[in-house]
């Protein structure tokens, strides 16, 4: 009686549910696992994953089979950890703008973010930069901006975002260079006042993957996932200099 109940119940079970359930594991995408290199840059990318591009890559992973592994590091180190084959990816990087040997171990994507690199002093007339004065900007970043500035390399110091920003509103030098929307949340943040900005030009932040053998299946599926976020909302309400003005005074 007790085998003809269990019989029964087997007979009974739905085991097409069990069936379809084995079809969608097989016909789900296995997940590519990146180890993603991030430069803490704030208001874009921050620890705390509440940087606007973090809560994209969130999306990319929500809606694809990408899982990025994070680590934040500096863009400087980021870039010895990918040559030595430690990063699959790292950002942000100046689009097109590095270095020759970058680009022999590394490919940029055929995708970038537009922002603004700034200057932001203390004083009107300290914008115009004069040979010798001093600039902070972010470590790693001097030689890229020393081109686009059109400043010597010896003139700037180097140290984190907030900490640059900080001798400036001591005066403890005049000028800070970076991407506008980094500088500006910082300097919000510090609540520094009686800035002046002028805009040295538009710059492309971008990602770069190793440069390898088999590398370009991996840099289009990148490619597709990035190209499809709708950066502009991301952008809703953060906080942007006048368009279609070169320089002025900031107003927070």
């Amino acid at each position: 009686m007790k085998a003809f109940i269990l019989f029964f119940i087997l007979c009974s079970y739905p085991w097409q549910i069990l069936l379809a359930n084995e079809n969608v594991q097989e016909n789900e995408e296995p997940l590519i696992k990146i180890r993603l290199g991030l430069e803490v840059t704030p208001g874009l990318l921050q620890v705390d994953g509440d940087g606007l591009i973090d809560r994209a890559l969130r999306e990319i992973e929500s809606k694809s089979p990408i899982r990025f592994k994070r680590t934040y590091l500096s863009y400087t180190r980021a870039k010895i950890e990918m040559e030595k084959g430690n990063l699959d990816l790292i950002g942000l990087t100046p689009h097109r703008h590095e270095t020759k040997s970058f680009y022999k171990y590394a490919r940029e994507l055929d995708w970038n973010f537009s922002t603004n690199l700034i200057l932001l002093c203390s004083s009107e007339k300290a914008l115009d930069l004069k040979k010798g004065e001093l600039v902070g900007t972010l470590s790693g970043n001097e030689e890229f901006i020393s081109e686009i500035a059109g400043v010597d390399i010896e003139s700037f110091r180097e140290g984190s975002l907030e900490s640059i920003l900080l001798r400036v509103k001591k005066k403890r030098i005049p000028c800070v260079s970076f991407e506008e929307i980094s500088t500006l949340k910082i300097a919000m943040s510090l609540k520094m006042d009686g800035l002046y900005f002028r805009k040295l030009g538009e710059v492309r932040g971008s990602f770069a993957i190793m440069n390898k053998k088999g590398s370009d299946k991996l840099k289009k599926t990148l490619e597709d996932v990035f190209n499809k976020v709708d950066w502009d909302n991301y952008l809703k309400g953060v906080k942007r200099l006048p368009e279609g003005k070169r320089k002025g005074k900031v107003t927070f």
